[in-house]
């Protein structure tokens, strides 16, 4: 009995997933369970198990982008049942395997002052050209009586092979740039281009920015009142920011909405998505009902996330459910720009590094460790007053954070 392995439904907005890695080879044995390929969506990389015992024929490579529903494999229960089985697959069509983008040719690319009309070209330049498989329309004829030359067809062929060693994916070349590498822009980095042009096309976006002394949080974390004992996880600063912006949201629902159609959506779930860097890729762990949960509870399911995305082992549960997003670029020591706002959120905050900065405080200018905050929002449904008001009311409960705050559960 042949069984087909197909590419899962993983996602409510999921149209398709990047072969990453196949961990067995074409032909193997197989066991029922047995993890058979790594998978990239647009959110994250998932295993796929083998549905069957049996032995496993590949039929999409490495690298290739098949859509949902897609056949990638079958197991059979010999090897020339799995034969006969991709054979078939592969004349119903069932399988198919997304084409590459390929680079136009140069000769598919509009020049200028090129011959129109009858073309006028000399005997021995037309038999060069029909060698080289040239489009003798495309060449530009140095003679200013319009017939192309030998050595017009020459220079035309030495200018294609140098344009299609600099021609980049869109078929545009940079004149004197040669291309160092060409990368697919496939699963989670497609995923988030389309989904940060699409945010930006939709939404009219406002970002302000706050001052935020950060002595208090520094000064509770430092002292370790609020540390869980046992815990394989010490206090983060984004365990603060997560705890302190669910808070600030709760006081100041309309943050914490969506825009769908003409209505206005006002989540009840507080359900903040952080973005972690993994390598040159970006992941946003959920931490769910964050309002109801004490700091520690915080730290210890944002700790266990961020170490399962730095495995590249979260789940789609994992990453799915967010009502708005935080992004701490502190933590590379740098400061946030314009946090873009991922859909369908009407809100992310962003926060910078923490620096020794000289300040006013009673008329005495002091030193004290200041962070850089951002807040965008949807200023289609999010007024600058409320965005005003949610933004000082994190800024205070920033700076005179208490105990009761951080540990409040309701």
């Amino acid at each position: 009995m042949v069984h087909e392995i197909h590419i899962p439904q993983l996602g409510m907005n999921m149209k398709e997933a990047t072969i990453v890695e196949w961990r067995v080879s074409d032909g193997a044995e197989v066991e029922k369970e047995s993890i058979l390929v790594d998978i990239e969506t647009d959110k994250a990389v998932h295993e796929i198990m083998a549905s069957s015992r049996g032995f496993v024929k590949i039929l999409q490579p490495k690298g290739t982008i098949v859509p949902v529903g897609g056949i990638i494999a079958v197991i059979g229960d010999t090897p020339e049942e799995c034969e006969a089985a991709a054979l078939h697959a592969r004349s119903s069509g069932s399988a198919v395997r997304a084409a590459e983008p390929s680079p136009p040719s140069p000769s598919s690319i509009p020049q200028p002052g090129l011959a129109k009309g009858k073309i006028r070209i000399s005997g021995i330049a037309r038999k060069i050209a029909e060698k080289h498989g040239v489009d003798i329309s495309q060449i530009r004829p140095s003679d200013p009586g319009g017939q192309i030359s030998k050595e017009d067809v020459e220079r035309f062929i030495r200018e294609r092979s140098v344009t299609q060693s600099k021609l980049p994916v869109g078929g545009i070349a940079i004149p004197g740039v040669m291309i160092r590498e060409r990368i697919p822009l496939t699963g989670k980095k497609r995923a988030m281009a389309e989904r940060l042009t699409e945010s930006l096309q939709v939404m009219a976006q406002m970002t302000n920015w706050e001052d935020v002394d950060m002595s208090r949080i520094l000064e509770i974390k430092n002292s370790g009142i609020l540390e869980k004992k046992g815990s394989p996880y010490l206090l983060t600063l984004n365990d603060f920011f997560v705890k302190l912006t669910a808070q600030a949201m709760k006081e100041y629902p309309l943050i914490n909405a969506s825009l769908v159609g003409d209505e206005l959506y006002v989540w009840d779930n507080i359900n903040i998505a952080v973005a972690v860097a993994v390598g040159d890729d970006l992941v946003t762990p959920v931490i769910r009902n964050v309002d109801q949960k004490p700091i520690q509870q915080v730290n210890q399911e944002l700790g266990a996330m961020v170490a399962r995305a730095r495995d590249n082992r979260l789940s789609i549960d994992d990453i799915s459910g967010s009502t708005i997003s935080i992004t701490n670029i502190g933590a590379l020591g740098a400061n946030p720009g314009t946090p873009i706002i991922q859909l369908p959120h009407g809100a992310i905050v962003g926060f910078g590094a923490v620096a020794k900065k000289p300040v006013v405080v009673e008329d005495q200018i002091v030193i004290r460790p200041m962070l850089f905050m951002a807040v965008t929002v949807d200023h289609r449904f999010i007024t600058g007053a409320v965005s005003a008001k949610f933004r000082k009311r994190l800024k205070s409960l920033i700076e005179t954070a208490d105990q009761e705050i951080l540990e409040k559960t309701s």
